[in-house]
């Protein structure tokens, strides 16, 4: 499941928390019964953190993505303004390169990369 949510380019946020949802239920009687360090539970504990920042980000773009969507339906209205008048680009249409760069796994695809520093790895990808 980590590396299926790693390599997935179409989730959305929705169905990220639902997942999110069930793999914390599920860690709450690991919890209850001392077994935390089991290796299963530490896999379902790393896969809860991947899915939690997966679905952290697509809430972040999915928000930019909105409002870079409503200022691009406005195109036409804003060349004109921009055109006969001293005015500013619209914030929602400025630095959209470095937000992206941001919020894109550097290194390829995150499901291949390095994690054996997983706090690391899970708070970058």
């Amino acid at each position: 499941l980590m590396y299926t949510t790693l390599a997935d380019l179409d989730d959305t946020e929705a169905p990220l928390r639902r997942t999110q949802a069930l793999l914390e239920e599920a860690q709450a009687p690991v919890q209850d019964h001392g077994g935390t360090r089991h290796a299963t539970a530490l896999i379902s504990a790393r896969t809860l953190a991947v899915v939690r920042r997966k679905a952290d980000l697509l809430r972040i773009v999915d928000a930019r993505l909105s409002t870079f969507e409503a200022a691009h339906a406005r195109s036409d209205e804003l060349v004109e303004i921009l055109l006969v008048q001293d005015a500013e680009t619209p914030a929602e249409l400025v630095g959209l390169k470095k937000f992206t760069a941001a919020h894109v796994h550097k290194d390829g695809n995150p499901a291949d990369a390095d994690k054996s520093n997983f706090q690391l790895f899970v708070s970058s990808f």
